[in-house]
């Protein structure tokens, strides 16, 4: 009778622990979230089959992306609080800026509130971090921001998780749990063929061996196209240690992270629909309960794997699963009345494919870094290419997030040049094809940006911060002893940095580090930090708003140095970055230029200098915006077609600029990297 109370006692404790873990779970909380909407009038509120670029443009043409473990807040002030002040909204008004991109906020890394190992982007719960602040404070922080009829994006995660409640459920092979992952169970008789896992760890990486073992048995699909942190796995697969399931058994599993083995990839095509059921659970909890106006879907390429016949590596990018997965998150936000961006770093024909049916606006990747090729080699022949490839596919920049940078670093890829290897195209006096291009353009701007070793390297390219890119494309070997005159040469290239990302149609987006100048941190302090990821933590901490003292800010990362100064103190000075960025962004909402259309890239005979030619939404208004990426002063006449009634303005200065009414030819004078924005005003005859 005793043995029969210990395991009543065994099995009680044992029922509880699941209880609480089922309770703590993502899948729970989706199916309950699920009820406010299943059956109910409010689903069918808004429109959701197409994209709708220009609502959110109309709404917020330009934004501010926070990394939340980078702010240096007051004492006693959390991030929240700090997001949601008087004194951030009216700075950001001041500025041009209507919408935050906060980044992820809500609970991540694994059990009992372990900490994140990916900057919140391997997320366990709907709720958001209690170290950035309250529910309450989120929701202040939003309707500050309507106040100033602005918007807050939040974060959506469709790819995978933490080691949070829902994958040690997983684990335990409780109901349908196991069908939120892309794991398998490996049979007793294999166990040993496999590495063994250490004592205080989950699970070991395997290698490519195991991974082809394991495909030759039925397991797997065998490796992937694409390794991510290489420095960090041989595989982006791993196998766990012995786990007793809720019925009895021992079992070891297999399971695929595309990203760190702490992040276990959702399975979009199980019977279970257990990820699709989750992930609709985190877009009601973004839209419904946070009050996202929209939300950004992160790396949602990755969403389809499928073994391939008679192939090395399965497929695993850009998989059709893929795209109708994120045709259905998008459309579920939609919905539910919110709007999405997407993190799609493919070729312009893919992305054009994506936003057919799926998220309102993608992220713009290739333009980032052939901006920074142009000004590197004063030389815009990158971007011509893919303007033309643009308009080849019939892709209007309407629909891209044009950013100086975002938490990641820069990526080289070039994929639109990757998925058209045979075509060739002309590049500084030469032709190549596009798989040569691509490769010779990675290479020999990541050299370029190694200059003085301060911009950190990872696999995809340099993690610094603009200034700091800047820096080395100027050939600054050191930057913690900068001159006035440096200082000065990197806050004229930034300001033209972002003058090309704001005078273009779509949404414009800035960061907090580009906003106060921040240089990266030092190798040592990084180490202190950070020794393996360091794609948000070598930017560092930045104080947004105030002279701060503090030397690390509450998430212990070190302060990064502050070329141009805390916001508040830039707006009072008129030759600031802050204070020019802002006639910029007067100039591109006053012009209703993020609704705008690209119409043409016009020729030019000066190979650093790019001229594009928009047309105004709702008018016969056009608008050039020129840029000169070379050091010395440049004059040409161009050509600017249908505008021989019309006068010329330079929207920046607000005077006339050299055109004969009965012409269409503008005589244009740039100064070396700078840029304008000229308006072609129609014109009645006298």
């Amino acid at each position: 009778m005793k043995f029969l109370s210990v395991i009543f006692i065994s099995f009680s404790l044992f029922a509880n622990d699941i209880d609480h873990l089922v309770k703590e779970s993502m899948l729970f909380s989706a199916d309950r979230l699920a009820k406010d909407y299943s059956g109910k009038s409010s689903q069918w509120q808004y429109p959701y089959a197409r994209p709708n670029a220009k609502t959110p443009l109309e709404r917020a043409p330009n934004w501010i992306s926070i990394y939340p473990y980078s702010l240096i807040t007051e004492d006693d002030v959390s991030v929240l609080e700090f997001l949601g002040s008087n004194d951030l909204w009216n700075a950001l008004e001041q500025l041009g800026i209507q919408a935050i991109n906060t980044g992820p906020m809500k609970r991540a890394g694994g059990l009992e509130k372990s900490p994140s190992i990916d900057g919140g982007f391997d997320r366990t719960a709907y709720q958001i971090d209690a170290q950035f602040g309250t529910y309450p404070e989120y929701l202040k922080m939003v309707e500050r921001a309507k106040k100033n009829e602005g918007m807050i994006i939040g974060n959506l995660i469709p790819g995978h998780t933490g080691l949070g409640p829902d994958f040690h459920l997983a684990l335990k092979n409780y109901r349908d749990y196991p069908g939120l992952y892309h794991m398998v169970s490996i049979e007793e008789k294999d166990w040993e063929t496999l590495p063994k896992v250490q004592k205080d760890e989950l699970s070991a990486n395997l290698s490519l061996r195991d991974v082809e073992f394991l495909r030759k048995q039925g397991y797997i699909t065998g490796p992937l196209e694409h390794v991510i942190f290489p420095d960090m796995k041989e595989t982006n697969w791993s196998i766990t240690k012995q786990i007793k399931g809720t019925d009895g058994v021992n079992r070891r599993w297999v399971y695929l992270h595309y990203f760190k083995s702490a992040e276990p990839t959702l399975n979009w095509l199980d019977p279970s629909f257990a990820a699709n059921r989750l992930v609709a659970g985190d877009v009601i909890s973004s839209i419904s309960i946070l009050k996202n106006q929209m939300v950004r879907i992160d790396a949602n390429a990755f969403l389809g794997i499928e073994m391939s016949e008679n192939a090395r590596k399965a497929w695993s990018e850009g998989h059709p699963l893929s795209l109708t997965a994120s045709d259905q998150i998008a459309q579920l936000i939609r919905k539910l009345g919110g709007f999405s961006f997407q993190e799609v770093n493919l070729g312009y024909l893919a992305i054009k494919a994506y936003l057919e049916n799926g998220a309102d606006l993608s992220y713009d990747f290739s333009s980032r870094s052939a901006l920074i090729n142009a000004f590197i080699y004063q030389n815009v022949d990158l971007l011509r290419i893919n303007y033309d490839l643009m308009r080849q596919y019939r892709l209007q920049p309407i629909h891209l997030v044009h950013a100086l940078q975002n938490a990641d670093g820069i990526n080289y890829t070039q994929n639109q040049l990757r998925d058209l290897p045979d075509s060739l195209f002309s590049y500084q006096g030469g032709s190549l094809n596009g798989f040569d291009l691509s490769r010779k353009i990675e290479l020999e701007d990541k050299k370029a940006l190694s200059l003085g070793n301060y911009n950190i390297q990872n696999e995809a390219g340099p993690n610094g911060t603009t200034a700091s890119l800047i820096a080395a494309a100027l050939g600054i070997k050191d930057i913690t002893r900068l001159t006035k005159e440096q200082v000065k040469k990197i806050k004229k290239a930034h300001l033209l940095f972002a003058f090309f990302n704001a005078m273009q149609p779509g949404a414009f987006s800035i960061s907090a580090w580009d906003l106060v100048g921040a240089l990266p941190l030092s190798e040592k302090e990084t180490k202190q930090y950070d020794s393996k990821d360091m794609r948000w933590s070598a930017r560092g901490a930045v104080s947004l708003l105030y002279n701060s003292l503090e030397k690390k800010n509450q998430f212990d990362l070190p302060r990064a140095k502050e070329i141009y100064g805390p916001l508040l103190k830039q707006l009072k000075c008129p030759n600031s970055f802050a204070s020019q960025l802002k006639k910029i962004l007067k100039v591109r909402i006053t012009s209703n230029i993020a609704t705008g259309r690209l119409l043409e890239v016009l020729p030019s005979s000066h190979e650093g200098v790019l001229l594009l030619l928009h047309e105004l939404p709702g008018t016969k208004f056009l608008e050039l915006t020129a840029l000169n990426f070379q050091d010395e002063p440049i004059s040409e006449e161009v050509l600017i077609p249908g505008t021989e009634e019309t006068g010329a303005i330079n929207l920046m200065e607000r005077c006339a600029e050299s055109k004969d009414f009965h012409s269409n030819i503008l005589r244009l004078r740039l100064d070396g990297s700078s840029a304008k924005a000229i308006l072609f005003e129609p014109r009645s005859r006298s």
